[in-house]
This record gives C-alpha cells, structure tokens and sequence, in this order.
C-alpha cells in the first residue's frame, strides 16, 4: 500500500504528546526521536484521524501540499504515525550497533587526575590474547559501524598490534577507531596505526605544556603534539582531541578550540564526571561537591528559531545503537553505565553473548530492561509529567546518578538552571 492510501492514526503507545504556548511537542519513545509542530497544525492532523482521512486526502486539503506531505513523512519517520512503513523506518534507525567500545586493558602509563576508572601502571590484564581475539570474533558478528579499541591505554598491550591485525582479517565493514593518549605514538609504529584505523580519538585536556600537565603529568603535551605532526606525515587527517572541563577550567575552551584548528583536528568537549579517580581531584576541575555537570551547561548562548529546535531530546539508544566491553569482557549499556545492575553478560560467554542482538529494552521483561526502563528520562519519577523532560536530561546516566536519592539538591539545583531555559527553547515562554 502507498503511504499516500494510508489512515492517518497516532502511535498513542509510543508517543508522549505535550501542548503548551500554541506548540505541540510530539516524541516516540521507541524511536528516540522528535518533532514539534504548532497547535493549529496538530488540530488538523488530529481531526483528520477523528475523520478516518487517508494521508492523500488530507494533504489534498491544503494549498501548500509539499510542506504537509513532507511533515506526515516525517512524522511516520519518528513514529508519531502508526503506517505500513512504520517497521521499515523503525529498521533503518535500529540497522544495528553504530559503536562497539572495546576496552582491551585497565592498564595506563599515565594517571591522569580525572580518570573516571582509575586506571594506572599497575594494573594487571585479565583478557589474554585468545579472550580478545575471541570478543573481536563476536564484534565481527555484530558488525558494527565502528569498533572503538580504548582502555585504559590500548597501545600498552603486547599484543597490540597482533589482534588489530586480527580483527581487520575478519570479513566485516567495521572501521576501526583508536581511543588513546597518544604518548606511545612513535616513528616505528605511526604507518601502522595510519593504515589500520579509520579514527583516533586523543585526549589532551589542555591547551599547552602548563594546563596539559596539571591533569596528565609533564611532557605529556609535547608528546600528543609530536604524535599528531607524525599521524599527518603519513596523511592521516581524521584526528580528534578531546578535554574535560568544568567550571575552573572552562575558560581554557576557546583557546582549546583555537589549538585543534591551529593543528588541523576537532576538539571535542567533555564534562568533567567525579568519579574514579576523578572524584578525589575533583577539586581540580569544580568550584563545590556535585554530581551533575552543572557549570558546562551553555544554555544562556542557545536561541530557539522555527527553522531548528534549537535543543535536542534524549536520543540515547545504549544496547541497541551502542555497548561497552569491559577490561574483563563483561558487557554493559555504554561506558557510563558500568554497574552491576547493569551487567548485560560476558562477552567470553559463546553459549550466551549472541543474546545481545536480540535485546530490546523497550519490549523485554527481564530485570535489566526494567533497571534501564527506570533511568530513561521520560520515565523517571520526578519528572515523567513535565513537559520538559525528554530534554532536560539528555543522558540516562545521569537519571542514574540521583535516582534513589530521597534528598538531593543536585536535582534541584538542576532543575532550577534547566527549566526556564528549556521552557524559552522548547517552549518560546520568557
């Protein structure tokens, strides 16, 4: 059936629907996605389903066609409409994992003062040679977009270039990223790293010799900068570098920013999370003790227009878009959920771990889908009936963070930055 020949009828299951200053938020909750659309066309649409109009005759009514028959896609596309091609759209978002983050060792030759997992020389590795090339034999079958190789420090393992060689012999379309401080980049093994990975990812957290040292020890800059110089001597270009802040560090940003355009990368900016390591020197990086990443929020600089939300919903689609391989091979949401309760299984397991292609959160009964059910915003008690909740937080880890706490005044503080920015964005309400 053409879709133009097709009822016009809402995904009530699915949907959250909210109205408010003659605007009408539409959001699938399967889908992660969103649309909004003012309250006068959104009657019309309503109408039309009371009516039983097909999606032809009703876009028939109007003088601009084009603009309706390009919203009710649209609209189909995101799930707000229930149609034959609901599946198909459902399909081409859900086509399988986009990330596999593989963290091969625990293992670092750096300390850094905001490592969230502590990781350090001293560590011992737990995957033997076999144990990774056994979970790669598993990410081939998974077949994701990107495999990012991480750790602790990736390149510290012996085997290190034995099983990326490895997994690049599977045939699978996965590109390979390389998730490193890039200290152990050098002349002899620059051709190699050029030649098998599609990405690296750097941290530097600085902008020079001084900022850089204060959080990843001394003459760690100068390294990253001889490794980035090496990469494009062999022509690799696809460089990113990443930095923590928070709000006593924040103002190295623009100089940040300035730096990755000086060397020819992208600078990604990252909150700064207090925990591992990170929740000893928190100190470094925030003005007083909080677990949510308030001072980075850039809210008062968004402005809301018609032709752009302005503003995005929580899209987070963890174990189905994405999934963390630990240090052990135990598998989790993504990297920010590395809990117990949330411990989807082993990837050393043979007789279980394809289980994980089948896992869909938003249908299963079992106990982890309920525990990742609960930390989904629109879900979470305190906020599932505010209008502003699939944007306020972005991030399921975040609802983790506070939500068994009765008394917490990081959620308040949050919601009182949050909610008269996101009601001017969302909304259009001063």
């Amino acid at each position: 059936m053409r879709l133009r020949d097709e009822i016009i009828k809402f995904r009530k299951d699915d949907t959250i629907i909210r109205e408010k200053n003659n605007r009408v938020l539409m959001y699938n909750k399967k889908f992660k996605r969103h649309i909004m659309q003012s309250s006068e066309v959104y009657s019309y649409i309503k109408e039309a389903e009371d009516r039983g109009l097909t999606i032809g005759e009703f876009v028939e009514m109007f003088d601009d066609q084009e603009y309706m028959k390009n919203l009710i896609i649209n609209m189909a596309r995101v799930g707000i409409l229930d149609t034959t091609k609901y599946e198909m759209f459902y399909n081409d978002i859900n086509r399988g994992f986009n990330a596999i983050y593989l963290a091969a060792t625990h293992k670092c030759n750096l300390e850094c003062r905001h490592c969230c997992t502590s990781c350090s020389s001293g560590e011992i590795d737990i995957l033997t040679t076999d144990d990774v090339k056994s979970i790669m034999d598993f990410i081939a079958e998974l077949n994701p977009q990107e495999l990012i190789i991480t750790g602790g420090e990736p390149m510290i393992r012996s085997d290190f270039y034995e099983t990326i060689e490895y997994f690049k012999s599977k045939e699978c379309d996965t590109k390979l990223v390389l998730s490193t401080n890039a200290t152990l980049i050098n002349e002899s093994n620059v051709s190699f790293i050029a030649k098998n990975f599609e990405r690296v990812e750097i941290s530097i957290d600085g902008v020079d010799e001084e900022t850089c040292s204060m959080i990843r020890g001394k003459g760690v800059f100068s390294k990253i900068m001889r490794a980035i110089v090496l990469l494009h001597t062999k022509g690799f270009r696809n460089i990113r570098t990443s930095m923590v802040v928070g709000d006593k560090n924040r103002h190295w940003e623009e100089r940040f920013h300035e730096l990755n355009e000086k060397m020819g990368t992208r600078g990604i900016v990252r909150c700064f999370e207090p925990d591992g390591r990170g929740a000893e020197n928190a100190s470094y990086f925030i003005s007083e003790d909080s677990i949510l990443p308030f001072e980075v929020t850039k809210l008062d600089n968004l402005k809301f227009t018609k032709e752009k939300d302005g503003v995005k919903s929580c899209s987070c689609d963890m174990f189905k878009s994405k999934m963390f391989i630990d240090y052990d091979g135990n598998m989790y949401p993504c990297q920010s959920l590395i809990k117990p309760e949330y411990l989807y299984g082993s990837a050393l397991d043979k007789d279980n771990r394809m289980s994980v292609v089948d896992f869909d959160y938003d249908i299963s009964n079992s106990d982890l889908a309920k525990k990742l059910q609960r930390i989904m915003p629109y879900n979470f008690e305190k906020c599932k009936d505010c209008d502003l909740a699939v944007f306020c937080f972005g991030c399921p880890a975040m609802v983790d963070k506070i939500i068994d706490k009765e008394n917490c005044p990081d959620y308040e503080r949050w919601c009182s930055i949050m909610k008269p920015q996101l009601n001017r964005l969302v909304w259009g309400v001063e």
